[in-house]
């Protein structure tokens, strides 16, 4: 009995771990991300183990060399469509990093979908059930897009949510670099 016992905890345990590596989106936090923990203006943001289009992982804290904009969105969204351009200007025009994580449709979709219209920042695909998504982690409106401005630091400055933001995150980012 014991030993039927400890074999089913061995595999509990064995798949819960499979399924999380299986994840694009590893967050390294005592507990789930919330919008009281890490994405706050001003708070630090959490480490995250970042799985790509391109099947790259890397972690979000050795990224943050320079600004980066979380871009929280998905593929249907006009509004992040319509954004597009205001996102690719300011990835021109500024050192930042951009990183695009969208909650719908498949890995191959959003690869082809971000190089058929120049995106050439990281890009993610959340591949998470949906209750367990990144945008219902951090609490994220419903609407799309939201940004989540990181500095070097890893201290969050500026969270845009949904709808038309672009215009708002353009002032900001003239300002920080400007200043």
């Amino acid at each position: 009995m014991r030993f039927l016992l400890s074999i089913t905890i061995l595999l509990f345990i064995s798949t819960s771990a499979q399924s999380q590596q299986k994840r694009n989106l590893i967050w390294f936090t005592p507990k789930s991300p919330s919008t009281s923990e890490g994405f706050k203006e001003g708070q630090t943001i959490p480490n995250l183990s970042i799985k790509d289009v391109h099947r790259r992982r890397f972690n979000l804290h050795d990224e943050l060399d320079k600004l980066t904009i979380i871009d929280v969105r998905k593929m249907s969204c006009n509004s992040c469509t319509q954004n597009n351009k205001y996102l690719q200007s300011f990835y021109k025009k500024y050192p930042l990093n951009i990183i695009s994580i969208y909650d719908d449709t498949r890995s191959v979709e959003v690869k082809n979908f971000a190089k058929s219209r120049g995106m050439m920042w990281t890009n993610i695909q959340d591949n998470a059930p949906p209750k367990e998504t990144l945008k219902k982690k951090l609490g994220l409106p419903d609407g799309e897009p939201s940004y989540i401005v990181i500095a070097p630091n890893y201290k969050v400055l500026k969270v845009f949510y949904s709808g038309k933001s672009a215009g708002k995150l353009g002032v900001f980012l003239q300002q920080y670099f400007i200043d």
